[in-house]
């Protein structure tokens, strides 16, 4: 039996996509955000829940699509923030 257990779960997750062109070609590039409830517990009791979130770019950006990575990257940081807060204001 464990005395100490996290568990970690997805409650939302948001994808938008970036939107830009190399010549004629759509590049398929992405911004995801992902919320999870961090639940400890100690012995079977729920001691502390929490929220956390994470945000996930892509590697290589052309140059000229950095400004509307910048734009979409904060969009997503926003929505999930404003996620937790409201998950955290329900309990």
């Amino acid at each position: 039996m464990r005395i100490f257990k996290v568990r970690r779960t997805i409650v939302f997750r948001t994808e938008e996509s970036l939107n830009l062109y190399d010549g004629k070609k759509k590049l398929d590039l992405a911004v995801c955000g992902r919320v999870y409830k961090v639940e400890k517990s100690f012995l079977g009791f729920k001691v502390k829940t929490e929220y956390d979130y994470e945000v996930c770019e892509p590697l290589r950006v052309p140059t000229d699509g950095e400004k509307r990575l910048n734009e979409v990257y904060r969009n997503v940081c926003l929505t999930c923030i404003d996620k937790m807060k409201e998950l955290e204001g329900k309990k």
